[in-house]
């Protein structure tokens, strides 16, 4: 998952406002006033203009909007971080230059000023949430089946580090602070999915998602450590047919190409094939580029050798493998899930 900056995790720190992610720790917006003070560090208009911008366009090709869609989710949400940070900069452009004057002088602060802080942060981050959510809700019924199980698992995972946060918000806002948390991560929906999954486990909360969002929570996480109960433990998904056997990198596109033609997507499906191709391409790129001088080195070797030493060289080179298969899996499993039933019913006899 560290792999995977998706713009939900920037998300978690933009809708819950500057302040807020002083507070969770994922990281800060220093830049020029926004009015005449050289003291503020609240970001200019044009910051908050491109942080949106950004937001938008990943949402766009992470799942794969057709310009319909696009079109939607930008009225439905170009609006919100503008209005959300001048509504709230009141409030929280005080917590944030407290909090880095903190920071910034290594001093750790006392309990009750951090209730001070959790206490105007806690219903900004309550609200940030509510606004999101209206956003995800009110795009759902413009969404293709294979839209809504995606974003559905990534809207979850956000939902669960957003309520570890709200829970750790509410201890401090209590008085319950350890000065020893100053310095040590804090829960968040910036955090990378298996984190949040932990902290939730081990805060007693539930964490098995619908059965509707499996498949998306699965893509969001990534194949190999795909859940059935939501702990983090290992999993695998489906296997692939012998028909559909691994296909090397360099031919992941045209198999996508092949993919298109071959089911007659329309334009919304070919757009979000070709989005699941850029991402997954990437992440098989840079798992492939870390490792090529060892495989490299294992090709060489089984080539050479012969025996005990043939089969033990052939064994470390399908080991070293095995993540690109399991993604190539992940990547034909996302590609079949954008099909409509008569799309599949035409593939059935194939499986």
């Amino acid at each position: 998952m560290a792999s995977q900056t998706t713009s939900w995790r920037r998300l978690g720190g933009a809708v819950c406002a500057v302040g807020v992610f002083c507070l969770l720790g994922s990281g800060g917006a220093a830049g020029a006033s926004m009015e005449e003070s050289e003291d503020s560090l609240w970001p200019t208009p044009r910051q908050i203009e491109l942080l949106t911008e950004r937001i938008m366009e990943e949402h766009c090709l992470r799942y794969g909007f057709d310009q319909q869609q696009r079109k939607l989710f930008r009225e439905r949400f170009a609006k919100i971080i503008p209005a959300f940070m001048e509504k709230h900069r009141k409030t929280m452009e005080p917590v944030v230059m407290d909090v880095l004057v903190q920071h910034v002088s290594g001093e750790i602060p006392k309990a009750e000023q951090m209730a001070e802080w959790s206490q105007k942060a806690l219903p900004v981050l309550e609200e940030g949430l509510r606004e999101w959510d209206a956003v995800y809700q009110s795009m759902q019924p413009h969404l293709r089946r294979d839209q809504r199980k995606r974003w559905g698992g990534d809207h979850w995972m956000f939902k669960m580090g957003v309520k570890l946060a709200e829970a750790k918000l509410r201890s401090y806002a209590r008085g319950r602070f350890d000065p020893a948390e100053w310095h040590t991560p804090t829960p968040g929906p910036h955090q990378r999915s298996d984190e949040i999954l932990s902290q939730a486990k081990d805060a007693g909360m539930s964490t098995t998602p619908p059965p509707s969002l499996l498949g998306g929570i699965i893509g969001s996480i990534g194949a190999s450590r795909a859940p059935g109960p939501m702990t983090g433990s290992p999993g695998r998904a489906k296997s692939v047919p012998p028909s559909e056997a691994y296909v090397p990198l360099d031919r992941w596109q045209g198999y996508t190409q092949q993919f298109i033609k071959r089911h007659q997507l329309d334009e919304g499906q070919k757009t979000a094939a070709m989005s699941i191709l850029k991402e997954m391409r990437t992440r098989a790129k840079k798992y492939g580029d870390g490792r090529a001088a060892e495989r490299a080195r294992l090709k060489k070797l089984h080539g050479k050798a012969s025996g005990a030493d043939r089969a033990a060289a052939k064994a470390e080179l399908d080991a070293l493998e095995g993540p690109l298969r399991e993604l190539f899996e992940e990547f034909r499993t996302r590609l079949n899930e954008l099909l409509t039933e008569s799309q599949r019913e035409l593939i059935a006899p194939a499986g």
